[in-house]
């Protein structure tokens, strides 16, 4: 039998037939499981696929790497198994905590996820620095993220001229 790295296998003959034992890699993916024998003039077959476990792990990433101020940065959750598949079924609550130099918008910091995905928009302080987002959600591992906000162009420059009179003779 040829076999794919993912699928280890051990094979048992017992009275003409041929028992395969498979053991799940870490991805999952599809596989097709083809059996062939010395003799025959065809083989056999078979598609198997093997699904993401249960959820375990949030993974964070943003939009952009490189956040300024008036530019509301999109920051995704994705709720993954414990070998970094992504499990589209999970529906957890995710709790968002920002700090540094942004802040979520909207009201809300907890989320629920949607086909395994969980959203928020967060708003870039005037000062550039560092920001960290955690997502949290019970029974998963917390999921970090650090950007770092580049400072962002003034609103409103204001300028003061001393002295505020000027005679001349």
């Amino acid at each position: 039998l040829p076999l794919p790295d993912a699928l280890p296998i051990s094979v048992k003959v017992s009275n003409g037939k041929a028992y395969a034992t498979f053991t799940s890699g870490t991805l999952s993916t599809s596989t097709v499981i083809i059996a062939s024998a010395p003799g025959l003039t065809s083989g056999y077959s078979e598609g198997i696929e093997t699904l993401p476990m249960s959820p375990a792990v949030i993974k964070i990433e943003a939009a952009t790497t490189e956040p300024t101020v008036d530019n509301p940065v999109l920051i995704t959750v994705r709720i993954c198994d414990e070998w970094g598949n992504f499990v589209e079924t999970a529906s957890n609550a995710i709790e968002f905590k920002v700090s540094g130099s942004a802040s979520i918008e909207g009201s809300s910091n907890t989320v629920r996820a949607q086909n395994g995905i969980a959203q928020i928009n967060i708003k870039i302080d005037e000062k550039a620095g560092e920001i960290q987002v955690i997502g949290e959600s019970t029974d998963l591992s917390s999921g970090t993220l650090k950007l770092y906000s580049k400072a962002g162009i003034p609103k409103k420059i204001t300028s003061e001229i001393k002295p505020d009179k000027i005679i001349a003779d």
